[in-house]
């Protein structure tokens, strides 16, 4: 897919740490507080676009053993300590250290997905027309999990991770592992739909 001339987000922290450092450009995290709280959450500046592009990548540059990353979306009031993305209603993420897909809560997920770390590059694209979220892994379809997700407000993109970690985001600058505007899921609404029955 071919790079996007703007740079449409950014990531910002809204803590002031010393040991979360973001770059410049707002594409790369670093984090160097070793802890086994799930430690921030952060967002993105931009809430995603209702357009065919409601996709980014994060790959995942550095993550030990024992770490762990969280990747998907979240409404702006999503608290940014000690909540892991997913365990609200208003947010849905693919953890890494079980492969879980969470949505509203820390014991409402989906298991049965691929666990991830360093070296690879987790997808995340929103159809804004329907409300479902779906996820990619190293350039594959993982499929469309939860349907019908509302925030409340707009979706950003968002991660929450414990542990060091190295994280650069994908929000179009460069060409994406999987193109959403030629790939697009054929058929989200016959794909997973676990979580339909508590989101009505």
């Amino acid at each position: 897919m071919p790079a996007q001339e703007e740079d449409p987000n950014k990531f910002s922290s809204y803590r002031e740490e010393s040991e979360i450092m973001i770059s410049e450009d707002g594409l790369q995290i670093n984090c160097r507080i070793d802890d086994e709280e799930p430690d921030t959450a952060l967002l993105g500046v931009s809430p995603i676009d209702n357009s065919l592009s409601c996709y980014f990548e994060i790959r995942i540059v550095r993550l030990p053993d024992g770490g762990m990353v969280a990747i998907g979306l979240a409404d702006s009031d999503y608290p940014t300590e000690e909540e892991e993305i997913g365990w609200r209603r208003t947010s849905i993420g693919f953890h890494s250290d079980n492969g879980g897909i969470y949505h509203c809560e820390p014991d409402d997920c989906i298991y049965g997905y691929p666990t991830y770390g360093q070296g690879d590059v987790v997808g995340c694209g929103l159809v804004p027309a329907t409300c479902q979220v779906y996820f990619t892994l190293n350039g594959t379809l993982l499929g469309s999990p939860c349907r019908d997700v509302e925030p409340k407000g707009f979706f950003f993109p968002a991660v929450s991770f414990d542990g060091p970690i190295v994280l650069q985001a994908n929000f179009g600058t460069k060409p994406f592992l999987y193109d959403p505007s030629v790939n697009l899921p054929p058929s989200l609404t016959r794909q997973m739909d676990y979580f339909s029955h508590r989101l009505r």
